[in-house]
């Protein structure tokens, strides 16, 4: 009997061994996807942090007793959620300020002891930030804030896609009463050459081929140079927006003169 029950304390005793060292493994070895993002360097120095946001990131804040630690978030951001991990012997309260983007949601930190470890949750309208806070007598973070290079991202995609469909939609009204086809064109032997070139009195129309496969760049003649000029696509038609005397299509080494008659 006594035998038995040695045999099963020894068994007991290497599961809970193994356990604790499987606990150890996975606090030395994080997730794959987890990304600890570090404000020592800004700490040492005491000035303003600005983090890169990443949604699987944890950040880490450092935090000065006696002293307030400022997190501002981004503006138009509206908190939804804040919770802390040690919520006795750290201070919290939330306000809003103005900044020259707008009223910005601010989270204010405060320490009562040094070398408290502990985190903070953040959740608001449009993301959730990961805070790992650390109180030390040196290093302090005084004012946290994040840059959002995938918003910007986003924005600027949606700026250029607005863009294009109201170039898209803008039907260009000609009046045909002053429409000059007074041009000459150098060659048609190449696929690019113009089925015909005209203007309005203000902007200039150069009609190619239907089945064309690359449009050529344009240069218009200004005194002994060559200028490089953006011209707008419309169905067939290369739409430039003013009017010249003589320019060239050109596509590699091929070139298309265009001249306006006298």
């Amino acid at each position: 009997m006594k035998k038995k029950i040695f045999l099963l304390f020894i068994i007991a005793s290497l599961t809970a061994i193994s356990n604790d060292n499987l606990d150890l493994m996975n606090e030395i070895m994080p997730s794959k996807n987890a990304k600890i993002v570090s404000g020592y360097k800004t700490a040492k120095e005491g000035v303003q942090t600005v983090f890169v946001y990443d949604e699987d990131a944890m950040y880490t804040v450092y935090a000065r007793v006696s002293y307030l630690t400022t997190i501002m978030l981004q503006p138009g951001e509206t908190v939804t959620f804040v919770g802390g991990g040690d919520t006795s012997r750290w201070r919290r309260a939330t306000g809003t300020t103005g900044s020259s983007d707008g009223m910005r949601e601010v989270i204010y930190i405060k320490p009562l002891y040094t070398g408290l470890k502990t985190n903070l949750v953040i959740n608001t309208n449009k993301r959730s930030y990961q805070i790992n806070l650390i109180s030390d007598k040196t290093l302090y973070n005084p004012l946290i804030k994040w840059d959002y290079p995938q918003d910007e991202f986003l924005a600027m995609e949606a700026q250029k896609k607005f863009v294009q469909e109201r170039e898209n939609s803008q039907e260009t009204i000609i009046d045909p009463t002053s429409l000059d086809y007074g041009y000459t064109i150098s060659t048609n032997k190449y696929n690019f050459a113009p089925q015909q070139v005209f203007n309005d009195s203000k902007k200039t129309y150069i009609q190619l081929k239907e089945d064309i496969q690359e449009t050529p760049s344009l240069y218009i003649k200004d005194g002994n140079k060559l200028l490089l000029v953006n011209y707008r696509t419309k169905g067939s038609f290369l739409v430039v927006d003013r009017l010249f005397s003589e320019a060239e299509l050109r596509i590699d080494n091929k070139k298309v003169i265009i001249k306006k008659k006298r």
